[in-house]
């Protein structure tokens, strides 16, 4: 009689320990679930937006702390790159901007911060709206090789150009893009004129 209650016991004390172990790892699973949905892509409030590619609302921020334009595409061009390495004496590598598209054209240099609302038609019917200058982050500080800093390239870009560099674009008709292809920058109103290039 008395083992049997001991045993009793013992099995009441086993199944309500079963009992918090298991509403604890719920707990656990709900809480990891809520708090990784905040760690992965959320939008960005304006307080929060001094140090992203745009101060823009529809920014958003990646997995990985990136942020990001959704849905679009960098646009850069030779022009400015050359410039800014004229201007701050040292040699620019171009991936530091990370552009999806660099452009050859008969534009001066700084151009494209201006193009906010033309169309920029790319090789065989692809066309892209231009969107708004790209306002840099601390990203293009950072060597793409060694990750060495560069604070001062932010610097000069906040001086002497508003710290824009590129220039935002979305899809407006969808194609191939080859290298060589011939491009041209229709501005808003224009119905045939702008700048040409490659």
């Amino acid at each position: 009689m008395h083992s049997r209650n001991f045993a009793a016991r013992a099995g009441r004390w086993s199944a309500q320990h079963r009992k918090i172990a298991i509403l604890g790892w719920l707990l656990f699973v709900v809480l990891a679930t809520v708090i990784g949905g905040n760690v992965g892509q959320r939008t960005l409030e304006s307080s929060k937006m001094g140090n992203g590619e745009s101060k823009r609302h529809d920014m958003i921020v990646d997995a990985a702390g990136f942020p990001d334009l959704p849905r679009s595409l960098l646009v850069t061009t030779e022009a400015s790159r050359a410039a800014l390495e004229r201007e701050i004496g040292e040699p620019i590598d171009l991936r530091r901007f990370r552009p999806n598209l660099h452009l050859e054209l008969d534009a001066e240099p700084w151009a494209e911060l201006g193009w906010e609302g033309a169309e920029l038609l790319v090789g065989d019917g692809v066309r892209l709206r231009l969107l708004h200058p790209c306002e840099r982050c601390v990203i293009p500080t950072r060597h793409p090789d060694t990750q060495a800093k560069w604070p001062g390239l932010l610097r000069h870009l906040d001086a002497r150009h508003g710290r824009r560099f590129g220039i935002n674009a979305r899809v407006v008709a969808a194609g191939e893009v080859r290298l060589e292809d011939e491009v041209r920058v229709l501005e808003a109103g224009a119905s045939g004129s702008g700048h040409s290039g490659r």
